[in-house]
């Protein structure tokens, strides 16, 4: 009753955010990604549920989650793609040779159940045919076994792509945002730890169950982690947007144009034609920027944003930073916040959070961090102490 429980409360938290994804869809289809994903997670999860009330066809059950364990990988790597890339993203042609393996699976097994409709594997049933009608068939049940062990090495190739995709995109927002709040992803590094626990779960049930009929992780355990897996993208999922959505790169002004080879900073603007006074102009626009104009004091302010009040490019606007001022735009813009906000810390009676959200920080948080980070303090001990040492 207890794995029969947890189970049903996973379908339940899956099906309400398939459900909510749908309904969302119909503005952005790209959230039909992640809906696919939990329908996935309802086939991975869900045998308990088929044996209680349809033990006829449990067989065709677990048999149909081989594609969904090939299908999840892609599904989860486009996910990804879709809320860190740096233009808007969309489910293009050129993306759904991806998902090839899961559906040869599909075909496959819909031929093995054409073929043994009783739910045997088809082997038993063609032993005895003619070695022209034998070959064939035996050759696609080494097809299907085949595509069960490359599930293994895809899921460690996408899993490998889509962390080095997170740091990638968390270097990136770096570059382009003075506040991090709601675009960092930092849950989806948490989401990850959980989802490689389950896929290590269920690699070696299914390799113990099929190779060697045994069970060896008790099931509660393993609809458990189904159950958190599920709720941890259904709490965190529903509600998370593109990191880059509403300031979104220009093609032009793409910094690394190929995710697949990340150029280095020397590298990133070895085509640039800015030279040493052009640079030395725009770093005095940039001052200019935060010093007169107090742009820092703006929570939102972006590359985009600073590039257009300075009629400067971003890409020009970002070399000019990291050669010339030696920071990046996040460092840069905190900097000048940080600044700003000591002041005021020994000078008035503000509590800490007004001073912080007064400064341009929209979280008590990240205004903790960068100003220990600036300071070597905290803002309680910096008043103590008086300012700086």
């Amino acid at each position: 009753m207890t794995v029969l429980a947890l189970v049903v409360a996973t379908l339940a938290q899956a099906i309400f955010c398939i459900s909510v994804l749908s309904i969302k869809a119909i503005a952005s289809p790209n959230h039909l990604l992640l809906a696919g994903l939990f329908v996935i997670f309802c086939f991975a999860s869900g045998g308990p549920v088929v044996e209680t009330f349809a033990p006829a066809v449990l067989h065709h059950f677990y048999i149909l989650t081989l594609p969904a364990y090939l299908l999840m990988p892609p599904l989860l790597w486009f996910y990804i793609s879709w809320l860190t890339a740096e233009r808007p993203w969309q489910m293009e042609r050129r993306y759904w040779w991806q998902l090839l393996p899961g559906f040869l699976a599909l075909i496959v097994i819909l031929f093995e159940f054409a073929v043994s409709p009783g739910g045997k594997w088809y082997f038993d049933e063609i032993a005895n045919l003619p070695w022209y009608l034998s070959i064939p068939f035996a050759l696609i049940g080494m097809f299907h076994f085949a595509l069960f062990l490359f599930w293994m090495p895809q899921s460690v190739v996408y899993l490998f792509l889509i962390v080095r995709r997170l740091i990638d995109y968390r270097a990136k927002i770096k570059t382009h945002f003075a506040s991090h709040e709601g675009r960092g992803l930092g849950w989806l590094f948490g989401f990850l730890a959980v989802f490689i626990v389950v896929w290590i779960a269920a690699l070696v049930t299914l390799l113990a169950q099929n190779v060697g009929q045994v069970k060896i992780m008790p099931r509660e355990v393993g609809a458990a982690l189904f159950l958190l897996l599920v709720w941890s993208l259904g709490l965190l999922g529903l509600s998370q947007r593109p990191g880059f959505e509403g300031d979104y790169v220009e093609d032009e002004d793409l910094c690394d144009p190929d995710p697949a080879s990340p150029e280095t900073e020397g590298e990133k603007y070895q085509r640039s034609a800015l030279g040493e006074d052009q640079a030395q102009r725009i770093a005095a626009k940039i001052k200019h920027a935060m010093e007169r104009d107090q742009l820092y004091l703006d929570p939102s302010l972006s590359l985009n944003k600073l590039a257009r009040h300075t009629l400067v490019s971003p890409n020009h606007i970002s070399q000019t930073l990291n050669e010339t001022l030696g920071a990046c735009f996040f460092d840069y813009v905190n900097g000048w916040r940080i600044r700003s906000a000591e002041s005021e810390i020994l000078q008035s009676d503000k509590t800490v959070l007004e001073i912080a959200l007064e400064a341009g920080f929209n979280a008590r948080s990240s205004f903790y961090k960068a100003f220990k980070r600036e300071t070597g303090k905290t803002p309680s001990e910096y008043r103590k102490a008086g300012g700086r040492d």
